[in-house]
C-alpha cells in the first residue's frame, strides 16, 4: 500500500444542508464538536437509505480500519481505509479565469489528477455510485439518493467536477503567480492556516476547506474552517 505523510483532515466536498433521507435527524451541526452525531456520522444515513447500521455502533469504521486496510493503485492517500474507493474518472473544473491547470497534481502516470490526496476518498460517498455502507469488505446497499443540485450532496456524479471549486492544483504556485490569491500563510477564522491543510504541503484538495472530522478548528457548518458571514471564509484565500 502506498503511504504518504499523515494529514489531520481527510476530506469533505459537499456543501449540503441535508444528506439523504436521514438528513433531518442528524443533530451534530455545531462546529468543532467532533464526528459523533455530526453530518459525517454515517450510521443513520446507511440505515435510512436502505443499508444496515453498523452492528457495533462504530462511527470511524465507515472509513477507517486498524487492520486489513484497502489498497488502491489509483489512490495516493489511504489512511487505513476501510471503504470501497471510487473508480470514477473525474473531469476537473473548467473556466477561462482559472490559471491553475499547469499546476494540477499528477497521478502515477503523469496525468492531471483533480482528486489527488484525500479528495478521491471524499468521492467514495459523493460520487453517488459507492454505497454509504460499502466498508469492511461489504459492497453495501445504501446508495445515495441525492443529485448534483443546490443543497444536494452528489457533487461528483458521473465524474463531473466541472461545476465545483477547482481542486488538485498547486496552491503555492498559483498564489505566487496570481495577486488575487492570498499566500498560504493566511489563516481561517477557526484558527487553521491554509498551509497546514494543503496536501503534501502544496496541493489544494477538499480537505483544504473542510475537516471531515468536525475538529476544533472548524468554525462553521459544513465542516468549514471559517465563517461564511461577509464571505470571510472565501476571502481567506481570495483577495477580493
Amino acid at each position: 500500500m502506498k503511504t504518504k505523510k499523515n494529514l489531520l483532515v481527510a476530506c469533505f466536498v459537499g456543501l449540503a444542508l441535508t444528506f439523504g433521507i436521514a438528513g433531518a435527524s442528524i443533530a451534530g451541526l455545531a462546529p468543532g464538536t467532533g464526528i459523533v452525531d455530526s453530518k459525517h456520522d454515517m450510521r443513520g444515513y446507511a440505515e435510512a437509505n436502505g443499508g444496515a447500521r453498523d452492528q457495533f455502533e462504530r462511527v470511524c469504521a465507515y472509513c477507517h480500519t486498524p487492520h486489513h486496510a484497502v489498497e488502491d493503485l489509483d489512490a495516493d492517500y489511504m489512511p487505513l481505509w476501510s471503504r470501497t474507493v471510487t473508480s470514477e474518472v473525474f473531469v476537473e473544473y473548467d473556466s477561462a479565469t482559472f490559471d491553475g491547470y499547469s499546476e494540477m497534481a499528477l497521478d502515477d502516470f503523469g496525468f492531471p489528477d483533480p482528486v489527488a490526496g484525500p479528495s478521491r476518498l471524499c468521492m467514495g460517498c459523493h460520487d453517488g455510485a459507492v454505497a454509504i455502507d460499502a466498508y469492511y469488505g461489504d459492497p453495501g446497499t445504501a446508495l445515495m439518493v441525492e443529485g448534483d443540485a443546490f443543497l444536494e450532496i452528489g457533487v461528483g456524479l458521473n465524474g463531473d467536477l466541472t461545476n465545483d471549486h477547482p481542486i488538485g492544483f498547486n496552491y503555492l504556485n498559483v498564489a505566487s503567480a496570481d495577486d488575487e490569491i492570498n499566500p498560504a500563510t493566511s489563516t481561517f477564522s477557526g484558527g487553521a492556516q491554509v498551509a497546514d491543510v494543503l496536501y503534501e504541503g502544496s496541493i489544494m484538495t477538499c480537505a483544504t476547506c473542510h475537516d471531515v472530522h468536525n475538529g476544533p478548528t472548524v468554525n462553521e457548518a459544513w465542516f468549514l474552517y471559517g465563517l461564511q458571514e461577509d464571505s470571510e471564509f472565501c476571502t481567506t484565500c481570495h483577495a477580493k
